[in-house]
């Protein structure tokens, strides 16, 4: 049985899940396809939500928002919703906080929703993102794994925290094991790390897992599409190379890179190494937000 909505001044689990790509899920289905396939995912993961006593918030679209009484609870929902939908064909992403929340029409806001709201958004497909927050408040089972992926200043936020991974599938790879949280102390702190890029109220990744980033204008080749007359097909490329992300220009019009310490680069067919955190700008010195990109390397 479902648990009723948390009041205003209650302590909950908040757990958000999209689907990944669900716009190609039309192009590849049509339509009439895809729709259902969604629908029948949407179904599948209210469903799950109640099985581990969860509310469902709402759904808007591809997208499901839920409340648990605890950690254990929504993290063990979240796996059983990846392994449900791996029959079709579908991948989620995953984001998890906890803490007070603000109970208003049917709904939640506050910090623990934004803060699991945007990680689902940085997470990868199938990857569950857990904030530091959600393990202060409760435990995930203890034949689980967590794994520190970062820490990082979450949206609206102003102190970093300290970000996580359930590696909830059996086949871990050797270099997740390796950099397993309480493994050993000689943990390898490269392969751990990961540039968030914001564009377009979207989080993208560049990391071991993902370790090339192409922007541009065609839309077949890119992972950031930007429409624009100032970008090239193949604007630029950032790609984690041997411990550092290297942003390759490609373009026409160059690349402008402003670094957090005030250092501004024109980058155009060549190689620049970014660091820390910054704002590139495409095309022009100065673009708008339609052709730039906020990055911060944790």
């Amino acid at each position: 049985m479902a648990s009723p909505m948390p009041t205003p001044s209650q302590s909950k689990t908040v757990l958000f899940s999209d689907i990944v790509g669900s716009s190609k899920l039309y192009q590849k289905l049509g339509n009439a396809r895809a729709e259902n396939t969604i629908r029948f995912v949407m179904k599948t993961l209210a469903a799950c939500t109640e099985k581990y006593s969860g509310t469902v918030i709402k759904t808007i679209g591809d997208e499901i928002m839920c409340s648990f009484d605890s950690l254990h609870d929504a993290s063990e929902c979240a796996i059983e919703m990846n392994n449900l939908t791996q029959e079709s064909h579908v991948e989620l992403r995953t984001g998890i906080s906890s803490g007070a929340l603000i109970a208003r029409d049917n709904d939640l806001f506050g910090d623990v929703v934004n803060n699991a709201a945007f990680l689902t958004k940085t997470a990868r497909a199938r990857e569950i993102l857990i904030d530091e927050m959600a393990l202060d408040c409760g435990d995930v089972s203890s034949s689980r794994k967590i794994e520190l992926v970062a820490e990082m200043t979450i949206k609206g936020q102003s102190e970093p925290c300290k970000i996580y991974r359930l590696n909830w599938e059996h086949a871990l790879n050797a270099s997740m094991a390796a950099t397993m949280v309480g493994n050993t102390p000689s943990q390898d702190v490269t392969a751990s790390k990961r540039m968030i890029i914001h564009f377009d109220q979207q989080a993208f990744s560049v990391d071991t897992r993902s370790p090339i980033l192409v922007v541009g204008r065609d839309k077949a080749n890119v992972a950031i599409k930007i429409n624009h007359v100032k970008i090239s097909r193949k604007h630029c490329t950032i790609e984690l190379k041997q411990g550092k992300f290297i942003l390759q220009d490609h373009s026409t019009n160059g690349t402008y890179v402003f670094q957090d310490k005030g250092e501004t680069t024109s980058v155009h067919r060549e190689s620049f190494a970014l660091l820390g955190k910054g704002l590139i700008r495409l095309g022009q010195m100065n673009a708008d937000e339609q052709c730039s990109m906020n990055y911060e390397i944790i």
